[in-house]
């Protein structure tokens, strides 16, 4: 599932100023998550915006990230649903294990 339009939409300078930082985080998570064995990570881009493509043994998932309320979020770009501050990677690391079947994170 990729997702560029609707609520993660913005204009070409939103892009510039939040692409970079979304990518970063992004990529930290995607480093975490994919240290664990069996998972494999990349960040894609489509209609401007980074998602990190998780999988595990054929199953798979995004994550993205948000920038709101001051801070930056990792979401699921679906429903935009917050799943933890960015500062929070092992949670996220935690949620992701958990949603693809995996032992405790």
């Amino acid at each position: 599932m990729w997702f560029g339009r609707g609520r993660h939409a913005a204009t070409d300078g939103q892009r510039r100023r939040t692409g970079n930082q979304r990518r970063e985080h992004l990529e930290r998570l995607g480093r975490a998550v994919g240290a664990r064995p069996g998972f494999k990570c990349r960040v894609g881009e489509e209609g401007g915006v980074h998602a990190l493509h998780v999988e595990k043994g054929g199953t798979s998932l995004e994550v993205g990230c948000d920038f709101r309320d001051g801070r930056w979020w990792f979401t699921w770009p679906g429903d935009g649903r917050a799943i933890v501050p960015v500062a929070a990677l092992y949670g996220a690391v935690r949620v992701i294990v958990q949603e693809l079947g995996g032992a405790r994170a």
